[in-house]
């Protein structure tokens, strides 16, 4: 458990500011798809939500387990 631990913290220092943006909108996106299971309002919108969600979610885990290329 422990390594495991010290391989997330060693991939998400290497984030750089767009990594956190996305990081933060899974985060975000994830708590208004839980809201808008609790408000009637935003489920007009829960497509574009779960969109959101599904996209940052996915870049976030292409960041953390696969390495970027060297740049030339």
């Amino acid at each position: 458990m422990r390594n495991w631990i010290a391989f997330l913290a060693g991939a998400i220092r290497r984030f750089s500011p767009v990594d956190a943006l996305f990081l933060m909108l899974f985060i975000v996106s994830a708590g208004v798809i839980f809201g808008v299971y609790l408000v009637d309002f935003f489920r007009s919108i829960l497509g574009v939500v779960w969109l959101v969600f599904a996209l940052s979610w996915l870049y976030v885990v292409v960041r953390i387990f696969f390495k970027p290329r060297p740049k030339p």
